[in-house]
């Protein structure tokens, strides 16, 4: 199976979380505040860039044009006024993108065991030009001898014309292997241009600043489905860091969280998207030596065993 990332993916490292084994958000009602951005819950966007390259645009966006309930995702491809060539972009457009699973290293997805039909979803776009959208998603199983995972079945569709209410759309999944997949991975984006990011044989064109693409209410078809699904009450949760800027000893403070359910971890994440540290405690009140790390920006996620509930971001000076 071919690597699926270059460089700008990477900063999607962020969202690696311990994810269950049926997808939850689907219909994005909940979402992440990154201070000076949001993302819906347990979904991966490249709005982290915006966080430490001025320049670098917000491309996902919550919308309050929903096919159902409160909420969308809105995902438009947009002209950055920045040098995006650390990110591994070949020129100033940054399509709207966002992925469900786990990314990098040599696991991609999350934990996923049945075999849908197809992945259906709501959607509405506006291209630019001739630009082009699409939706991805590959089923995958790990292959302990070659240490690789191997697709086993994938389902992808593109969408060209203008659809201005929203429109019932079906990613049949097309299966090469009759084994059970242990992972699965979705991924859509406003413009082509994101696909030859990935292992696909999709066509790709250029990505067009202005592409729209609204979805709402994903669904996988054939499956069974639990009757409850965890959602984090990131909004019941009182945490602070400080000081911030910190030198030495980072302080944490919660408040808001039952800690019977389990520990919290705090994870640290550098300018790259790179993990550097990460923490789990399990009292209102912790310190956190942070002496190893260099002077500069760095983004934080709390979260529990089930997902992220807090994100954002301080600064370490010496």
């Amino acid at each position: 199976m071919k690597k699926l990332f270059t460089t700008s993916i990477a900063l999607l490292t962020i969202f690696n979380l311990a994810l269950a084994q049926a997808p939850t958000n689907l219909g994005f009602e909940t979402w992440v505040d990154f201070v000076t951005y949001e993302d819906p819950t347990n979904w991966g966007t490249l709005n982290f860039g915006s966080a430490f390259v001025q320049g670098f645009p917000v491309t996902a966006t919550k919308s309050t044009d929903a096919h159902t309930d409160s909420f969308a995702i809105k995902l438009t491809t947009q002209a950055a006024s920045a040098d995006l060539s650390g990110f591994g972009f070949n020129h100033d457009t940054v399509p709207g993108l966002m992925v469900y699973g786990n990314i990098g290293g040599n696991e991609t997805g999350f934990s996923y065991t049945q075999r849908p039909t197809s992945v259906q979803f709501w959607y509405k776009y506006t291209p630019a030009y001739d630009d082009s959208a699409g939706f991805l998603v590959q089923l995958t199983k790990w292959n302990p001898i070659t240490q690789q995972q191997f697709l086993v079945g994938r389902g992808a569709v593109s969408m060209k014309d203008t659809v201005t209410t929203y429109t019932l759309n079906d990613a049949v999944i097309q299966y090469t292997d009759t084994v059970t997949p242990d992972s699965m991975f979705i991924i859509m984006f406003s413009s082509f241009e994101a696909v030859s990011l990935l292992g696909s044989n999709l066509n790709t064109t250029l990505a067009k600043p202005g592409s729209t693409l609204l979805v709402d209410d994903i669904k996988l078809m054939g499956v069974t489905e639990p009757t409850a699904i965890y959602t984090p009450l990131a909004s019941a949760i009182n945490f602070s860091l400080y000081p911030n800027p910190a030198t030495s000893t980072l302080n944490i403070k919660c408040s808001g969280y039952d800690f019977t359910h389990g520990a919290l971890t705090l994870d640290i994440i550098d300018m790259t998207g790179r993990l550097v540290q990460s923490v789990a405690f399990n009292t209102m009140q912790s310190a956190i030596d942070v002496s190893n790390l260099s002077a500069g920006m760095y983004a934080y996620r709390l979260k529990d065993a089930r997902g992220a509930v807090k994100a954002g971001k301080f600064n370490i000076a010496r």
